[in-house]
């Protein structure tokens, strides 16, 4: 039996007298060296005589003492008793004085304030430390050795501490959850304890008083009946530890009132270690903001980040964005589980500083360009992403200056010849990040594939495609694809489609003589009206524009002009007429539906009019004008 257990029975024994809720030893240290200062907080209703046992054979008194010790590990007690012989109590300390590495450990414990339920009394137990920085959770921290805080509410909360050596370098760091019973009254018989691991230590905390008649066993065999023991345990395993709470009847008799008990596990067995590596994100800084990319290497699966600003978070590998410059000391908590409160069991922390705000990396960045299929001026930019929050510009030299904002740009060439591309992008503070540049040989194109299309008057179920490609001649080598899996290699064929819909109808000339090759795709279809889009399968014919224009016009409508094109929006149609006529205007979108139908009455020669298309989206349309038998066909697009 232990000096504490001896004592403490003797006295008990002698005075007849047992620890009351009023009769409490409590106590802290501060070690500098191998000396350590002990300090008497116990409290007792008519005052207590003081007496400590150092742990390596002597002794002292006082409310404050000093002692020196040899190299080593010690437990010291504390006990009181008044003169009355009302009041004993005691408490124990573990005292670890130097070692050949001259280690550093932070460590802490904790007392309730007996004039207020929420405020707890810290005391740091760490060795070979010079300074520190305790948080209590959000924005309270202290840099007191030995602090007191009162928390808002009660129940379980997590206070960490951070050690630092006599140079100012991080030493070391813990994270513990203590119990705020806070000032409402509660039943002393409630059995729930949690533990804290380090090794083979294990902290056992609960809410009970000294004055509540328990016993914890620890799944070895062995017991211990003080508020929130320490237990070394001999060899690795898992354990099923309990807490027996007990209650006294009105006869005298001991009853068992209530018990709780929850597994440890020490040693190899264990499967919580904290680790993780810091990776700051110099290129996407800014003056406010500097993002941190977290690395988590830990054994758990349940975390608590502290980021040393007053944020947390509790994903495995966040990103968190610091609002100025500095050096902050990062915690990681890795939880063993939780509480019956739903409360947060922490077995393992690890800490780090990370500084941001350094130097500034530049940006890499990259372009690439593509031309369009149907238009060889027409050029499509595309370039790397700019950093977070920020953006991009380009600039196009095409005899004046043509600045787009955005990774992607569309430009269209005026001119031949060489012209510069140059992208530049920014960071969020406006700060330039990097930029990249290219000089493209531009020439007019050789031959360009185009068609339109054109309905067939005396047959109702039959497109004209009409090919008005340009730069072809007696070389030039013709490729048509009609969407529905057939191909031919003729300049002028007709192709008849077994289902209706929509077909995707392709042409690619090519002329290995000039170098030109170039392809142009549209939709095509017909609907049961005559209208594009039908129902039982429809025909196209293929004709050269050329011949169509050789064509002696006897029709009424002379000549057909639709400006301008592309449009906005509004659109003007200008008829050439022999005669006065009626005639009737269909508007068609891109996959044949008739989305308005105008009329008008024209006279002899010139007639101009007007249609609004300003809610139509952009994209391809077809104008079908109709006077008696006879059809005319234009296309228009619609580009804002």
């Amino acid at each position: 039996m232990n000096f504490k257990s001896i004592l403490f029975t003797f006295l008990m024994a002698a005075f007849g007298i047992s620890a009351s809720a009023q009769c409490g030893a409590l106590g802290y240290f501060s070690q500098s060296g191998s000396t350590v200062t002990f300090y008497d907080s116990s409290y007792s209703v008519n005052g207590h005589t003081v007496e400590w046992y150092f742990g390596d054979g002597t002794y002292g008194s006082g409310a404050t003492t000093s002692h020196t010790y040899a190299v080593g590990t010690y437990t010291a007690y504390l006990s009181i008793y008044d003169s009355v012989a009302s009041c004993f109590d005691s408490t124990s300390f573990s005292i670890t004085i130097g070692t050949a590495s001259g280690s550093c450990n932070a460590a802490f414990t904790y007392g309730v304030d007996s004039s207020n339920g929420l405020t707890l009394n810290f005391y740091n137990t760490s060795s070979n430390t010079s300074s520190y920085n305790w948080w209590f959770g959000g924005s309270a921290t202290s840099t007191v050795a030995n602090p007191s805080y009162t928390f808002t509410q009660s129940g379980y909360q997590t206070v960490c501490l951070t050690t630092y050596d006599s140079s100012g370098n991080f030493c070391d760091s813990i994270c513990s959850t203590v119990y705020v019973p806070g000032n409402s009254s509660s039943s002393s018989c409630d059995a729930f304890f949690w533990t804290s691991v380090s090794g083979s230590t294990v902290g056992f905390y609960d809410s009970l008083t000294s004055s509540s008649i328990f016993e914890y066993s620890f799944g070895d065999g062995t017991y211990d009946y003080g508020v929130s023991p320490i237990h070394d345990y001999a060899s690795s395993g898992t354990y099923n530890a309990c807490l027996f709470v007990y209650d006294v009847t009105a006869t005298g008799d001991t009853l068992l009132c209530d018990s709780f008990c929850r597994s440890v596990t020490i040693g190899s067995s264990s499967s919580c270690s904290a680790s993780f590596a810091a990776y700051p994100d110099s290129i996407n800084m800014s003056a406010s903001s500097y993002p941190v990319y977290f690395s988590n290497t830990s054994t758990g699966v349940n975390y608590i980040w502290n980021f040393g600003d007053g944020n947390t978070d509790t994903s495995a590998n966040p990103t968190h964005t610091y609002t100025s410059a500095g050096t902050y000391t990062v915690c990681l908590s890795v939880l063993s589980g939780y509480d019956s409160l739903g409360l947060p069991v922490v077995c393992d922390t690890i800490c780090n500083t990370v500084t941001v705000g350094g130097s500034v990396v530049n940006c890499s960045p990259t372009m690439t360009s593509t031309v369009d299929s149907t238009n060889a001026s027409t050029y499509y930019f595309s370039g790397s992403t700019p950093p977070t929050g920020g953006y991009a510009v380009w600039s196009v030299y095409d005899n004046a200056t043509y600045t787009y904002s955005g990774q992607y740009a569309t430009h269209t060439f005026a001119s031949t010849g060489s012209v510069g591309v140059y992208y530049n992008v920014y960071r969020a503070d406006s700060s330039w990040c990097g930029g990249t540049g290219d000089t493209l040989t531009l020439s007019a194109p050789a031959c360009q594939a185009s068609y339109y299309l054109a309905i067939d008057t005396t047959n109702l179920y039959n497109l004209y495609i009409v090919n008005n490609s340009t730069g072809t001649g007696s070389s030039t080598d013709y490729s048509w694809s009609f969407g529905d899996g057939n191909t031919s290699n003729t300049q002028n064929p007709t192709h008849q489609y077994a289902t209706f819909g929509l077909y995707n109808l392709c042409l690619t000339i090519s002329d290995s003589a000039s170098g030109c090759y170039s392809t142009y795709c549209d939709s095509i279809g017909m609907d049961s009206s005559g209208n594009l889009l039908k129902r039982d399968g429809f025909g196209i014919s293929v004709v050269n524009e050329a011949d169509l224009l050789s064509v002696d016009q006897v029709d009424l409508i002379k000549g057909v002009s639709v400006y301008p094109n592309p449009s906005a929006g509004i659109v003007n149609i200008r008829l050439e007429m022999l005669s006065s006529e009626t005639i009737e205007v269909n508007v068609l979108n891109s996959v044949g539906q008739k989305i308005d139908l105008v009329g008008y009455r024209t006279k002899t020669g010139s007639n101009t009019f007007s249609i609004d298309l300003s809610d139509e989206p952009n994209g391809l349309y077809f104008l079908n004008i109709k006077s008696g038998n006879e059809v005319k066909n234009a296309r228009l697009y619609i580009n804002r």
